[in-house]
């Protein structure tokens, strides 16, 4: 049996080249973790199983009549590393974070300009997550999605422009207690690198209460200044 383990906030991928068993009573290959487990007998072909945790067992069980048989290789790998900023130091107090420091970190602008209209986090190569007020500030404006960006004026060949596929229906929105206020937003596909990546959700069940939270974002710094076209926190 073996056991790999690996930083939180990653999935695991085993792949094992063409291998050929006998019976499954006598040979088998088990893949668990992240609440999956399935078992692997008989000729296979190349395997491929991805596992959405950062903890993966992988049991081979023979019978000593197949020692003599040729063997089978395995390669695991991991990926994700979702939630984890690019920060050199540390930058607190309202100020410009570093470049990509947030690369969940996404903008609704006006379609073809870096017009602001509000911030989104992304949660998958295709969705991003917002509030139910920024798509009434929307209001049916043709917009595209910022991902990898800093400074909206001089943008660098690390952001990414992509076209919202649709905008969704409100829905239990309150306007005066701002109650069910997130919602998604189905994107075109980004690509998902060291400057685009996903955030993190919050496990339900911790308890979060007293821990230090941060925001970022493009806007104003204090009530009446103009939007700052760098990302801030």
């Amino acid at each position: 049996m073996a056991n790999i383990a690996i930083d939180s906030n990653s999935t695991l991928t085993i792949s094992c080249g063409l291998f050929q068993l006998r019976a499954c009573k006598q040979s088998s290959l088990r893949i668990t973790g992240g609440g999956y487990s399935e078992r692997f007998c008989k000729r296979r072909s190349k395997l491929t199983k991805t596992i959405d945790d950062n903890n993966m067992k992988v049991y081979f069980r023979t019978s000593s009549s197949q020692m003599r048989r040729k063997g089978f290789s395995c390669t695991v790998t991991a990926s994700g590393n979702c939630g984890t900023v690019n920060r050199v130091s540390r930058i607190v107090g309202g100020v410009e974070t570093e470049v990509n420091e947030y690369p969940w970190q996404a903008v609704f602008v006006h379609n073809g300009t870096n017009d602001v209209i509000c911030g989104a986090v992304l949660l998958t190569d295709q969705l991003v997550e917002t509030t139910q007020s920024c798509i009434l500030k929307i209001n049916g404006s043709a917009v595209d999605v910022l991902l990898g960006a800093h400074d909206l004026n001089n943008p660098t060949e690390f952001q990414q422009r992509v076209p919202v596929q649709r905008l969704p229906s409100l829905f239990g929105f309150n306007e005066t207690t701002q109650d069910n206020d997130n919602i998604g937003v189905d994107i075109n596909s980004v690509n998902i690198n060291d400057r685009v990546k996903p955030i993190c959700l919050p496990d339900p069940t911790k308890d979060y209460s007293g821990r230090v939270a941060v925001t970022t974002g493009w806007g104003s710094l204090a009530e009446g200044m103009e939007i700052e076209m760098k990302m801030f926190l």
